[in-house]
């Protein structure tokens, strides 16, 4: 979700590669939030399609590229069905799409609603020109939008409303598509390693991330983000319906040792 941020900013082209291969979105012609907004939904939507695309291509074969043994000898129906656990031989045979950086994708926008529409403390160009000198000349900026409250894990209406629009949005693309195996798709937040090894691929982002910087995890926050305690970051995660990641809806959640010990 991060790395569209920069296919926005570089109207469908990935800067590190000087590739065009998304949608063209023209970053001068954008006035408002609201068409910021959509201008980073047609680019998820264009990644959600490729996707999906893609999965589709390859799950055809999924039984002989990838055969399960050992996972089939465990599930009834596949020992019942006399099939491969890939071979539509579950009695459920969804796919996971998986959501990687949430937390740091909303911080980034609410950092562009802020600092650019709302406190015009920036131009989108004069943004685009801090990111793609990794914040090097914008420091004095880059630190007033990283201690800016208006980050995802602290309870701030602003930024919860725009988490559960932006969550609604997310499992709207992905939620209920048919795959090649019979089954649907089903949108996660769970995202394994890639947010380290994707966020080393990923440049400077308008939340006051440096590039390569790690993304946020989970659902939680981007790492320091979150200020004001962990019940305030549960109401934010909680704000979410968990039914929008029907594949997986989790937290971490880091407490200082200290902070659970004793009886009080």
């Amino acid at each position: 979700l991060p790395k569209l941020l920069e296919l926005v900013f570089n109207d469908g082209t990935d800067p590190r590669t000087g590739i065009r291969y998304a949608a063209e979105t023209r970053l001068e012609e954008i006035a408002s939030f609201e068409e910021f907004y959509a201008a980073y939904l047609k680019q998820m939507r264009f990644a959600v399609d490729r996707s999906i695309e893609a999965v589709n291509q390859f799950e055809r074969y999924l039984q002989e590229i990838n055969p399960a043994n050992i996972f089939s000898a465990a599930c009834e129906y596949s020992l019942q069905a006399g099939r491969d656990a890939f071979a539509n031989g579950l009695k459920y045979n969804h796919s996971i799409l998986h959501y990687i950086g949430i937390g740091t994708a909303v911080d980034a926008l609410m950092a562009v609603r802020t600092f650019v529409f709302e406190r015009a403390e920036v131009t989108l160009a004069g943004l685009k020109q801090a990111l793609a000198e990794n914040w090097a000349n914008d420091e004095k900026l880059r630190l007033r939008i990283r201690k800016s409250e208006r980050k995802h894990g602290n309870g701030d209406a602003a930024t919860d409303e725009l988490l559960v629009r932006f969550a609604r949005d997310m499992g709207e693309m992905v939620n209920g598509r048919p795959n090649a195996r019979g089954g649907v798709f089903r949108a996660s937040s769970h995202p394994a390693r890639q947010f380290i090894d994707l966020g080393a691929l990923t440049g400077a982002t308008p939340d006051g991330r440096r590039a390569g910087e790690e993304f946020a995890k989970n659902m939680s926050p981007t790492p320091g983000m979150d200020r004001r305690g962990a019940t305030a970051l549960i109401r934010s995660v909680t704000s979410v319906d968990s039914l929008l990641f029907p594949g997986d809806f989790c937290l971490d959640l880091m407490l200082i040792p200290a902070a659970v010990g004793g009886d009080e």
